[in-house]
């Protein structure tokens, strides 16, 4: 089976509860890699996609990169395993032991997500935008196939009216109400966070990006010959940062 196609339906059988899943630990355990520059005035918190160790984002040079653009960054990799996906629990773990005490000694403060990371990145500021300035989202899972047709049926993000909440399945609420958020980027842009979107343009999941692409500025997304896999992230993530991040005076 195609990687991403298994990662949808592990995905999916998981948040659904139907396969066993890592329990979620308090608080969750983290990996901090203290700015090379002290004071630090930024924090990154990385999330792992379905599957990955934080200690993925070291081997792959996510760290380095961001500490070499800017050495006043504080890096948290995160082990926001799958289990946390099960109800709101990402979420509550993300703002109780990462982003919530960061808020006083941080002025920046970002998300990058891998593939299920993404969608844990998305939910974190859809529920806490006060703490979140804005995201990097390699190649972010972003709901079920069934919905990202209907939204691609409708014209794209702008044109999609969501459905009322009552004729809304329970298994899809999240991702309707995610997706319902989603809209304010192109409705009220100023009250979002910043979001870059890069993914591999072979990736399975690369039509239901492409409705959030879509609502990004040009400059916001990157593509690249590629699938769902690291040796297409890697590179994508350095070229979203130099976007992201403006150069820092060292």
């Amino acid at each position: 089976m195609h990687r991403p196609t298994r990662l949808l339906l592990l995905v999916s059988l998981a948040l659904g509860g139907c396969v066993g899943l890592p329990t979620p630990t308090v608080p969750m355990p983290v990996q901090r890699l203290p700015a090379p520059s002290p004071p630090a005035t930024g924090l990154v918190a990385l999330l792992p996609g379905f599957g990955d160790a934080p200690e993925r984002f070291t081997a792959a040079g996510f760290p380095a990169v961001l500490q070499q653009r800017d050495p006043h960054l504080d890096v948290v990799a995160c082990d926001a395993h799958a289990g946390y996906y099960r109800g709101p629990t990402v979420v509550e773990r993300l703002y109780e032991d990462v982003l919530g005490p960061a808020v006083d000694d941080h002025a920046r403060r970002w998300l990058v997500g891998v593939s299920l990371g993404g969608l844990g990145a998305l939910s974190f500021a859809q529920e806490h935008r006060d703490r979140v300035d804005g995201m990097i989202l390699l190649a972010p899972y972003l709901g079920p196939d069934d919905l990202l047709d209907e939204i691609r049926a409708a014209g794209g993000l702008t044109r999609w009216t969501p459905p009322p909440a009552a004729a809304v399945a329970p298994e899809r609420r999240r991702f309707v109400a995610l997706w319902t958020w989603l809209r304010g980027l192109t409705t009220e842009p100023v009250r979002m966070p910043q979001v870059f979107v890069g993914y591999g343009e072979q990736d399975r999941l690369a039509p239901g990006i492409a409705l959030l692409a879509a609502a990004l500025p040009f400059d916001h997304v990157v593509t690249r010959a590629g699938d769902h896999a690291w040796t297409t992230w890697t590179p994508l993530f350095a070229d979203l940062v130099d976007r992201a991040l403006p150069p820092v005076d060292r």
